[in-house]
């Protein structure tokens, strides 16, 4: 009665597959080299069975297109089909299980959902150097589909903070610029 596969869809904002287009190559082979080092990677480690991704069956497929009517200049996504089982067939895997982090009883392992999401989002921002604003994180967007007035209140202060930061980076290095005679 076990599901045989299960399907992730790595699907990267507009302003990813933008940064993603200023780097010299082609956008599908950066999202296909992403997958296959760092996403399915991740996956694998996530279950805590010490798997690694040469250890999964696995087949992914990049479209280009989203829907017709899409106005993204943009829409390069991947699905990925996963095998139940790993490649040699004799541990079963499942992202949908309730249990995390387990090392007693009959599962042992178990699958963290939001930590998968979260460290794929890092693993993006460390690999293509994606300089992420805040309210573009899974962290944030997943907090603030349950927040409370306060958590909206501290993230709000820390959105305007970074902002901040932002600004007086942006002043050093006009400083700097007029300083060296640049323009």
């Amino acid at each position: 009665n076990d599901a045989k596969f299960f399907v992730i869809t790595i699907s990267l904002s507009e302003n990813e597959l933008k940064h993603l287009s200023k780097i010299d190559g082609d956008i599908g082979e950066r999202i296909r080299g992403f997958v296959r080092q760092e996403v399915m990677e991740r996956y694998a480690e996530n279950f805590n069975k010490g798997l690694k991704a040469e250890d999964l069956m696995y087949f992914g497929k990049i479209h280009h297109e989203r829907k017709k009517d899409s106005k993204n200049e943009f829409n390069q996504h991947c699905h990925i089909i996963v095998s139940r089982k790993t490649l040699n067939g004799k541990i079963k895997i499942s992202p949908m299980t309730n249990h995390i982090n387990t090392n007693n009883g009959a599962v042992k392992g178990g699958f963290a959902r939001t930590e998968f999401y979260d460290k794929v989002e890092k693993s993006f921002d460390n690999r293509f150097i994606y300089p992420r604003e805040l309210d573009e994180s899974f962290k944030y967007k997943n907090e603030m589909k349950k927040a409370s007035p306060k958590t909206i209140q501290l993230f709000t202060t820390e959105l305007l903070e970074q902002k901040g930061k932002k600004v007086e980076n942006l002043a050093e290095i006009r400083n700097q610029c007029d300083t060296l005679g640049l323009q």
